[in-house]
C-alpha cells in the first residue's frame, strides 16, 4: 500500500515541480532583466541557492545524528548528478556557454573541488575551521560576482 502511495504522490507532484521550475526560471530572468544583471549571474547565486536549499535540510539533520557519510554523499551526488542534468538538458536542447564562464566561473568551481581533496584527505575530516573556509571562499565569489 506504501508503494502505491508514493507512486501517487510523485505522480501529482511533478505538475508542481514543472510549473515552480518553470515559474523559478522566468522570474530569475525578468529580475536579471529588470536589475541589468548577467543572467549567469543570477543562476549561480539566486537559482542555485533556491535549487540546493532542499538539501540543507537533510546535511543539517545528517550533520546533527553524525552521520557524516550521509553528508558528503548528499555533497558529492548532488554535484556529480547536476552535471548528468547539464548532459541530458543539452540533449534536448544544445547549450550556448557564455565565454566568460570558462574564464571565470568554471576555473572557479573547479578550484572548489580540488580544495576539497587536500582538506578531506588530512583526517578525513572537514573541521570547522575548513567550513568556514568553504563559506568565506563562496561569500568572495559571490562579491566578485556582482
Amino acid at each position: 500500500m506504501d508503494i502505491i502511495k508514493n507512486i501517487l504522490f510523485l505522480i501529482l507532484g511533478m505538475p508542481f515541480l514543472y510549473f515552480g521550475g518553470e515559474g523559478l526560471v522566468k522570474a530569475s530572468s525578468r529580475l536579471a532583466r529588470s536589475l541589468g544583471i548577467n543572467p549567469v549571474v543570477i543562476g549561480l547565486t539566486i537559482v542555485a541557492f533556491g535549487t540546493s536549499l532542499p538539501e540543507l535540510s537533510p546535511s543539517i539533520v545528517a550533520a546533527y545524528r553524525k552521520e557524516h557519510d550521509i553528508v558528503v554523499g548528499n555533497i558529492i551526488g548532488s554535484n556529480i548528478f547536476n552535471i548528468g542534468i547539464l548532459g541530458f538538458v543539452s540533449i534536448i536542447r544544445p547549450i550556448n556557454v557564455n565565454s566568460s564562464v570558462l574564464k571565470y566561473e568554471l576555473p572557479v568551481m573547479i578550484l572548489f573541488a580540488l580544495s576539497a581533496i587536500p582538506i578531506m584527505k588530512t583526517g578525513f575530516k572537514v573541521s570547522r575551521l575548513e567550513g568556514i573556509f568553504f563559506l568565506i571562499f563562496y561569500l568572495l565569489f559571490v562579491i566578485f560576482l556582482f
